[in-house]
């Protein structure tokens, strides 16, 4: 069985991006600059938008099996929640400045790792929604995109 952690960690690795699972609690009180087990790096929160790390959180998952009239599991359909986001500064000047430096670039962002996923055998997106902007979230201050996401994944 495939799962969709598996496939967003490989895309994320092959996009250069940060791949974090855990929800909005787990990923408030990480200390995502000086954590050591992940290799994440120095601050980049001074750095031009193309030089910063750009970080995937999958917030949650879930998956319901489709099965066909003799029972057997045809396609799984996972669906849940992720933010895509760079590290901010609280003293950026505006939200407008975030806006522009931050958070608009990762619309770009979010459409590669949406044109992505259906390169892998058998995935298709149903529901890729930017459902929210987020500033200064998580005690490491991110600014982001959250999307929800349905992805199909049919059993060949």
């Amino acid at each position: 069985m495939i799962l969709i952690d598996e496939i967003f960690s490989d895309a994320c690795q092959m996009l250069g991006w940060t791949f974090i699972q855990g929800d909005d609690h787990w990923n408030n009180v990480k200390d995502i600059e000086n954590n050591d087990d992940n290799q994440h790096g120095k601050d980049d929160t001074d750095l031009e938008f193309s030089e910063k790390k750009k970080y995937f959180f999958l917030l949650s998952k879930k998956m319901r099996n489709k099965r066909n009239t003799y029972g057997a599991v045809e396609s799984r359909l996972w669906s849940g929640e992720i933010v895509l986001g760079v590290r901010s500064n609280l003293t950026d000047p505006t939200y407008e400045y975030k806006l522009l430096h931050q958070i608009n670039p990762l619309y770009a962002e979010q459409e590669r790792m949406e044109v992505h996923i259906p390169d892998c055998e058998g995935m298709k997106i149903n529901v890729w929604d930017v459902s929210e902007e987020v500033a200064d979230a998580y005690d490491s201050n991110f600014d982001g995109l959250r999307i929800t996401f349905e992805i199909q994944h049919d059993e060949i």
